[in-house]
């Protein structure tokens, strides 16, 4: 009687991982963050991501589009060290405020999410966890979600966020007449592909 329990276990569990499928994210992925300063606008932007996306099956993108939850977790992270803003003095003072030697990556990992609009106009909203220098807060996030082709869904958002919420001090220069803005607007354009 526990080995056929058994065995029947072993069998279920077998099929909910060939149900797993990993979607990954396609080069073509984007992600950037922009803010002021009392002397200027700036930019940067985060050229390496990793995501690991657990859906129901390979036709995610479709389900998506039809209205059906089709991905069951996300976990985005995103190495300090290779967020680059194009300038090599405003680079260092990045990652001297994000902690890079302690902190040493930015982490999203999703923990729902609710679909709203049309197949053509699919809109909703991802909830979740964003972690930054070690500061974890939950984050709520307006995306759009667009066919990418070959299978691939496109999601698309910006979110705003206050960088003292996550213990990372503004960065200040040239003896205090530079003062960067606690407030950054985080854009992104990710692709997953199956």
């Amino acid at each position: 009687m526990v080995l056929s329990g058994l065995a029947a276990l072993v069998v279920s569990v077998s099929a909910w991982r060939q149900a797993q499928v990993a979607l990954s994210l396609a080069s073509a992925s984007t992600l950037t963050f922009a803010g002021t300063s009392t002397v200027r606008s700036w930019s940067c932007a985060a050229p390496v991501m990793t995501a690991t996306v657990d859906a129901a099956s390979r036709d995610a993108a479709s389900a998506i589009l039809s209205g059906e939850k089709a991905v069951r977790s996300v976990a985005l992270t995103i190495p300090v060290a290779s967020l680059d803003c194009k300038n090599g003095t405003m680079n260092g003072h990045m990652w001297k405020a994000l902690g890079k030697d302690q902190h040493q990556t930015i982490e999203f990992s999703l923990s729902g999410y609710e679909l709203a609009g049309a197949a053509e106009a699919r809109t909703g909203t991802l909830t979740g966890t964003l972690r930054i220098k070690g500061a974890a807060q939950p984050v709520s996030l307006p995306v759009k979600f667009a066919d990418a082709g070959g299978g691939a869904l496109r999601v698309q958002g910006s979110h705003v966020l206050t960088m003292t919420d996550y213990g990372v001090a503004p960065p200040t220069l040239m003896l205090g007449t530079m003062k960067v803005g606690p407030a950054v607007t985080v854009s992104f354009d990710l692709v997953l592909k199956p």
